[in-house]
Parts: structure tokens; C-alpha cells; sequence
């Protein structure tokens, strides 16, 4: 296992939001942050989240709000695709048949461990787990925002008309 996966994958979550009313309007705003490392190799993640809701009764017949949610995530992953390039795959399906590293017979009948190899001499489609995750990072990030409003009308006592939009 230690081979494969880390023991311990820190974490670190923090929100803070502030909430309140004056008036006819009320509010809530919120931001979190999200920082953590993973258990497989070359692995983290971190995110930002940021959210809004404001509502308020303009009039006694108009009512109107809005919802705003934005995200930013940055993280890396070392799966590329298929399985023999996923951490299982490469650590388990491979390991066990060869080495990480140049294995040099000497002449008195010893072996020496030389250089990391970066793929197994037997194999052609077969890495070395460490030296494949530390050159082929995938680091991505994604941006959401997503946002809604309303309008509530109530004409007449016990009718209400109501409108939203989303994005």
C-alpha cells in the first residue's frame, strides 16, 4: 500500500458567511476554501467557493431576488486513462513482475539497483509507477458560476405571480 497510496492525505476547510436583514431586504453571504492533498500520487485539490442570496420587498405587491454562486477549482490528478495507467493498474498489475529500477547482476552473484528506469526493458506498454506520475501530472481547473432571480407580484390579496431565471 505504501508503495501505491499515501498513508495520510491532509485537509484543510475553512467557510466563513455573514447573514442579515435591514429593512425589507435580507442577505446572506458565504466563502469557503478547500485545500487537500490525495492518497494516490501526484493528487490535490483546491477550491474556492463564493456565494450570494439577496432578497428584498420592494413594494408591498413586489417582491424580488437573487442567488449568485461562483466556484474555482484547481486540481491534479495522475490518472491518465485507461487502467494500466491508473495507480491499481501500474502498482499492482505491474509491480510484482518488475522493478523500478535497473537491475545489474555483479560478478560475485550480488545485484545492484542502477538507475530509475522509466520503462520496464520487458514490456513496451509498462512504466515505472513513480517515474510515470511524477512527469505526466494532469493539472486542471474549472470556473462554475450559476445565478438565479425572481420577481413575485401579488396583484390582489391571495394571488401571487411569480417569475425566475436561472443560469
Amino acid at each position: 500500500k505504501g508503495y501505491a497510496y499515501q498513508g495520510k492525505a491532509p485537509l484543510l476547510s475553512t467557510d466563513a458567511a455573514i447573514s442579515g436583514a435591514s429593512g425589507n431586504t435580507n442577505y446572506y453571504v458565504s466563502f469557503g476554501y478547500l485545500d487537500t492533498d490525495g492518497i494516490a500520487p501526484s493528487s490535490r485539490n483546491t477550491r474556492y467557493t463564493f456565494r450570494t442570496n439577496l432578497n428584498t420587498q420592494v413594494k408591498d405587491w413586489l417582491k424580488m431576488g437573487i442567488n449568485v454562486g461562483l466556484s474555482y477549482a484547481d486540481y491534479e490528478t495522475s490518472v491518465q486513462g485507461w487502467y494500466q495507467e491508473s495507480v491499481d493498474g501500474m502498482v499492482y498489475g505491474q509491480a510484482p513482475y518488475n522493478a523500478p529500477y535497473e537491475i545489474i547482476y555483479n560478478e560475485d552473484g550480488t545485484m545492484t539497483l542502477g538507475e530509475e528506469l522509466l520503462q520496464f526493458p520487458f514490456a513496451n506498454d509498462m512504466y515505472n509507477p513513480y517515474h510515470y506520475y511524477e512527469n505526466n501530472k494532469s493539472v486542471k481547473n474549472d470556473v462554475s458560476l450559476s445565478a438565479n432571480s425572481f420577481f413575485e407580484i401579488a396583484p390582489t390579496e391571495g394571488l401571487i405571480i411569480k417569475a425566475a431565471q436561472a443560469m
